[in-house]
């Protein structure tokens, strides 16, 4: 699939009526755990994405190189978050069927570049305006009246803007998920061990000062009670 892009006019139009839809506060993650235990999940609530993580690959939103604002989106079991291209977002969100409705965007309040900004604005925009959404094992497809608007491919998929190895060596999807259940220090010192960065978001819940940059060779990890319950790569 390959959508037309917008417009920068209406690429202005979008970014103008996205910034009432931010709010500060954010929390970063993938839910992990057992496979066994994500399809159990699945199979209660009837919702194909919970315990998915994406990176966007095309959308009508504006000219921005989509590879160099690595959007991802993860969804847990009714919210979903992850990072835009200038700061780290989530939202409530309902499945029913093949309809979705995502509900108003929070966000951290970082500033970067005019443009990367204004693809995020319209990127928050968008997501309020989807109504339906096609799923498979390959890839995403967020629908607005019918139409294509927001194309995702699973996160570590090759090409995808998470599919990164150290030095040629251990992929860094893998290293991350070996992580859950660790102890902080204990997945630290794994996480180095392998020639990554790594670094806790977030710590019982409450979110940790962190910079809003992006590393496509770092691990970012959710602690609870001293363990590693989610992680990110970024």
């Amino acid at each position: 699939m390959r959508i037309h892009r917008m417009t920068a006019a209406v690429a202005a139009v979008l970014l103008v009526g996205s910034m009432g839809g931010c709010a500060e506060l954010t929390t970063t993650g993938v839910p992990e755990g057992e496979e066994a235990g994500n399809e159990m999940v699945k199979a209660e609530e009837g919702n194909p994405l919970v315990g998915t993580t994406w990176v966007l690959t095309d959308s009508t939103l504006t000219d921005v190189d989509l590879q160099d604002a690595q959007i991802t989106a993860d969804f847990f079991k009714e919210q979903m978050s992850g990072q835009a291209p200038v700061n780290s977002y989530f939202a409530g969100y309902h499945v029913e069927d093949q309809r979705i409705e995502i509900e108003a965007v929070g966000a951290t309040r970082m500033a970067g570049p005019p443009a990367l900004m204004a693809a995020e604005s319209a990127y928050f925009t968008m997501l309020g305006r989807v109504s339906t959404f096609e799923f498979s094992d390959d890839s995403l497809i967020l629908q607005a009246d019918g139409t294509d608007v927001l194309e995702y491919v699973p996160a570590g998929q090759e090409g995808s803007a998470t599919d990164v190895q150290a030095g040629g060596a251990q992929d860094i999807n893998t290293v991350a998920e070996s992580l859950i259940g660790m102890s902080a220090a204990d997945a630290e010192a794994a996480a180095t061990d392998a020639g990554f960065a790594f670094r806790v978001t977030s710590t019982d819940g409450k979110p940790a000062a962190v910079t809003m940059d992006y590393r496509e060779d770092r691990i970012n990890a959710e602690i609870e009670d001293d363990e590693v319950v989610r992680v990110t790569v970024g």
